[in-house]
């Protein structure tokens, strides 16, 4: 990803987009900023906010006629927040903050004639840039010129506050008989003048208001500038007067340092903003603040409470992944390319790149699509194909992978007798290990009302290498599976999963599939389905919700068969992921089960899904749920009391359910059995659960055992007398401790693996 690439991604985020209020605003004051403040009663917070932008802020706070409002969010959800109130209560109740600071003097100079709340934004503005401003007002005071200007009368000591104000930033005023040839004299001393016509009155400026250029206040004579006008000869509003001084302030700090007046001035002014605020859950509440009366702080706070805090985080508040690591997409894209281009590879950003499910429902819910997903598994190919990606955050899954694709599980078998066939049956790997016994009854099911020969392909679709960033792992599993279907015929594939009917779509070539619920739902009546007794929730994959067809066909089978089922909020073309996505609970398992366990409480009652992941991770949650082969293939019990399948009984499951189809329809033996497999073990749950996270697998506990029992390093441990023993199988080493009982039964007392490479140790006890 190139920084071109970079910033086209971070203009589709729109969440740093200004507020509705704020772009209405021509000074773009922080109303959203000030609200929150204020809702605190953090009144003095408040007032730095309003002194940030808003010129002269002890008048024009007390004055401004509010064009925010006519903005605001929350005028769709009760009425608009009473921003002008707002305002003036924390003028008047809140002194500026702190001592004001005149800037270094930078050699820059600026006139202003007038004393009008036009010429007070330019001289505001310009010393706050380093200039020195001399502002020709025409009375004896310039508190009394302003006063006579203003279109809402203000008290004269918050007038010579800020005047004062003003002064201490680096602000002259000097007492003129202001008139067309003072103007002219100004003008003599090239340096940039600045006429406020609504101090002034029409008939001093050397040119007419028609011959000022709108965009930058400029005349055509060299460094005279006008403003406090509008085009209809009206006196211009406060907020209008002071917009055109700040727009006047800006051209004149262009003219003096001879850069172009027009270039990137598209964001002065009122403005449109991208920012989308949803108004999901938000409750319709009526303004405190009905009057112009401000005084009572509770009023106000209350007020203040009802902002809504416009923003967006649309995709973050539904996404566990994106909200876990505190901020939003177009954050996310920098720290993602700079961990590619700069530090290559940091641990806590290889984190951020996987973490992510790949589900793309925060592309779906964004306004603008931004791809997190795409950004995310390109990231992963990219690192890996360069060796920045460590192997681990992914090992478990690749190496369940390779078992998947092994002897001890991989097969592909026409159905008997055929030696071609017009349908090939690939439950998935998953549901293979959660419920294989509802995978030989639907493949049962097929070979009885299907024609044409149904064959069977037990592997794995490729997902955890292709989510890994491994394409050329993906690819080898394709072109396994690929050259084994060719062999049966090019069959149509039927199947069971979402997340494998779509990894399908990236084979090359793709080959012909449909779903098991279409073929299902097309011989309904030839199901005999057992209806849950209870309410159910209908629980959609996420991959699922790219499939609108799929989910239409499950809805229809489902109907008439549940007795009653509900949906939860993200469902359907919004259905969230169950955490196991992106292999999200190999490289950050906590977050995985955050992901399992906010997928569960959305779900009212128990939870039916056509997923067996989704099913396990529910399972693992504490949430009862079925798959819905239970329903259309039920096998006793209660469905979904059935505990989740832990890893080491995944692949049990995987290699019994090969071992029992080849025997029961192709009337083969089971496939030679490991050296290691007859070591009986009995696992405490304490060290069940252990190895669980650790991702230990029974097999590995007995590899281990076997290699200590033949040559391997092996220690006693003097105050238990368990025996400790190690087997580095690949990057990783395995660390076993156990004792033999009588019976032969290997007790494991504990269980844990390391990536670090361990110099020679000489065998001993260890105490």
């Amino acid at each position: 990803m190139d920084q071109q690439a970079l910033r086209e991604l971070e203009y589709l985020c729109i969440q740093e987009e200004w507020p509705y209020c704020r772009a209405a605003c021509p000074l773009h004051v922080d109303a959203r900023g000030l609200c929150g403040a204020m809702a605190e009663g953090d009144l003095a917070r408040a007032r730095s906010i309003l002194d940030k932008t808003m010129p002269v802020a002890g008048i024009l706070g007390r004055i401004c006629e509010a064009p925010c409002e006519r903005r605001c969010k929350r005028a769709e959800a009760g009425g608009a927040i009473r921003i002008g109130n707002l305002e003036r209560h924390c003028v008047e109740n809140a002194d500026r903050r702190g001592k004001a600071l005149k800037v270094p003097d930078r050699g820059r100079r600026a006139i202003v004639v007038g004393c009008s709340l036009s010429g007070l934004t330019v001289a505001h503005d310009l010393a706050r840039k380093g200039y020195r401003v001399e502002v020709h007002h025409q009375g004896d005071d310039p508190g009394e010129d302003l006063l006579r200007t203003l279109p809402t009368p203000v008290p004269q000591e918050v007038v010579a506050g800020e005047l004062q104000h003003l002064g201490n930033i680096g602000v002259g005023f000097t007492r003129s008989e202001i008139t067309a040839p003072l103007v002219e004299d100004l003008l003599g001393r090239d340096i940039p003048v600045y006429v406020g016509l609504d101090a002034v009155g029409g008939d001093v400026p050397p040119c007419a208001t028609g011959e000022v250029d709108p965009a930058t206040l400029t005349c055509p004579r060299d460094n005279l500038l006008l403003g406090g006008f509008t085009p209809d000869g009206t006196p211009p509003t406060a907020i209008q007067a002071a917009a055109q001084g700040r727009k006047a302030a800006a051209s004149i700090d262009r003219l003096t340092q001879k850069v172009s007046l027009r270039a990137d001035r598209e964001r002065e002014g009122p403005v449109d903003t991208r920012l989308v605020t949803s108004l999901e859950g938000v409750e319709s509440a009526p303004p405190v603040l009905t009057g112009e009366e401000v005084g009572d702080p509770e009023a106000v706070r209350r007020e203040a409470g009802r902002c809504l805090a416009c923003e967006c985080m649309i995709c973050v508040r539904d996404c566990p992944y994106l909200d876990a690591f505190g901020a939003y997409p177009k954050s996310y894209a920098r720290q993602i390319y700079n961990n590619e281009s700069i530090v290559q590879g940091v641990h806590q950003a290889n984190k951020l790149v996987n973490s992510c499910m790949l589900c793309g429902l925060c592309t779906t819910l964004c306004p603008n699509d931004f791809p997190m997903a795409d950004l995310c598994l390109g990231s992963r190919e990219r690192m890996t194909a360069k060796g920045a990606m460590p192997p681990s955050a992914h090992d478990f899954a690749l190496r369940d992978l390779d078992f998947s694709r092994s002897e001890e599980f991989f097969t592909v078998r026409g159905d008997p007798g055929k030696a071609e066939c017009a349908w090939l049956f690939f439950p998935g790997c998953q549901l293979c290990g959660a419920s294989p016994g509802r995978v030989e009854a639907a493949y049962a099911w097929l070979r009885e009302h299907l024609e044409g020969g149904v064959g069977l392909a037990l592997a794995c679709c490729g997902a955890p290498a292709r989510w890994s960033g491994r394409r050329e792992v993906f690819r080898e599993a394709a072109e396994q599976l690929h050259q084994a279907a060719r062999e049966l015929g090019g069959p149509t594939w039927i199947m069971a999963c979402p997340s494998c009917q779509e990894m399908l779509g990236h084979f090359d070539p793709e080959p012909s599939q449909v779903s098991l619920w279409d073929v299902l739902a097309e011989r309904k009546a030839a199901l005999a389905p057992a209806p849950p007794s209870v309410a159910a929730t209908l629980v959609d994959p996420c991959t699922a919700g790219h499939m609108p067809a799929l989910r239409e066909t499950v809805r229809a089978l489902v109907s008439g068969v549940l007795p009653e089922w509900s949906e939860p909020r993200l469902n359907d073309a919004l259905a969230a992921c169950c955490g196991y996505g992106g292999l999200l609970r190999e490289a950050n398992p906590g977050l995985g089960e955050r992901a399992a366990r906010e997928r569960a409480e959305g779900c009212p009652g128990d939870a039916v899904t056509y997923c067996a992941m989704c099913r396990e991770q529910l399972a693992k949650s504490g949430k009862r749920a079925a798959h819905l082969l239970d329903v259309f293939f039920p096998g006793g019990g209660d469905p979904f009391a059935r505990p989740a399948a832990g890893i080491s009984a995944s692949q049990a499951n995987r290699r019994r359910l090969k071992a029992d189809l080849l025997a029961s329809v192709w009337s083969e033996p089971p496939p030679k059995a490991r050296a290691a497999s007859s070591i009986s073990l009995d696992i405490p749950d304490a060290v069940r659960e252990t190895m669980e996270r650790r991702r230990i697998l029974d097999s590995d506990i007995q590899r281990v055992i076997a290699e200590a029992a033949s040559h391997g390093q092996v220690f006693a441990e003097a105050r238990s007398g368990h025996t400790l023993a190690s087997l580095r199988v690949g990057e990783v080493t395995f660390w076993v401790g156990f004792s033999r009982a009588e019976n032969g039964d290997h007790t494991i007392h504990t269980a844990y693996s390391h990536r670090m490479r361990i110099g020679q140790i000489s065998t001993g006890s260890a105490s």
